[in-house]
């Protein structure tokens, strides 16, 4: 199961969606860009390109510094967090360099969310190869951290952006559990979709015509998915 939608607020600035994400046996991984960065969604999709190829982290930076070698090119194109895993036989290892979420599937169909979390000073990879007198943070370089989850426990592990954290705080996250426990992307689409089609009716129709954008019951809020929203499990 892989997502990948584009945020409401990045509709309504005119901003390209920032997240990408590929699911390989054997290797899955989601990226999301710096909002700051000028072009990281082109960064990111780059990277995604040559990681799902088989390379190890490192050498697609190598690759990635001969197209953008300066200080200023890799802020404005190759900051984002990257999350992956790679399945062996017992278990799943999850590896992060940034923030965002590890979705965790159990046995018994139960869902578990871990979230990672730098309180807005998500650390990434690219830093390693900035001029460190013009960081602020991370001078010392930055690392991916590791996480192992026993087979025994889990019959699937995936990986989400941050943007996974504004759906687990709505009244949709028995939704968004179902979802993933049936592992039927097209639902979450279909969710996410309602509330943007609300979303943009709600500035242009009178409040009467609104219903027959919604199912009855729906309450869409601006909050819930305004966030890029990528995962795969």
């Amino acid at each position: 199961m892989l997502i990948n939608k584009i945020g409401f607020e990045h509709l309504l600035n005119g901003v390209n969606c920032q997240d990408y994400a590929f699911d390989k046996e054997g290797r899955k991984c989601v990226v999301d860009g710096c909002s700051e960065g000028l072009h990281s969604e082109v960064g990111a999709k780059l990277f995604i390109h040559l990681f799902r190829q088989g390379l190890e982290v490192d050498a697609v930076f190598e690759r990635l510094l001969n197209l953008f070698p300066t200080h200023e090119q890799i802020k404005n194109y190759l900051l984002f967090t990257i999350l992956y895993i790679e399945e062996t036989e017992d278990e799943f290892v999850v590896f992060e360099c940034g923030d965002g979420y590890i979705i965790k599937l159990r046995h018994n169909d139960a869902v578990e969310f871990q979230e990672i979390d730098y309180e807005g000073v998500s650390p990434y990879f690219a830093y390693n190869y900035m001029d460190k007198g013009k960081l602020l943070l991370y001078k010392e370089g930055v690392r991916f951290n590791r996480y192992r989850f026993s087979k025994k426990e889990y019959k699937a592990v995936g990986v989400g952006t941050d943007g996974i954290g504004y759906i687990l705080k709505s009244q949709y996250v028995k939704d968004f559990e179902k979802c993933i426990r049936l592992r039927k992307a097209v639902l979450l689409k279909r969710l996410i979709n309602i509330n943007h089609n609300y979303q943009y009716a709600v500035r242009i129709l009178p409040r009467n015509l609104l219903q027959q954008y919604i199912p009855q019951g729906y309450v869409p809020s601006a909050n819930n998915f305004k966030d890029d929203i990528t995962l795969v499990i």
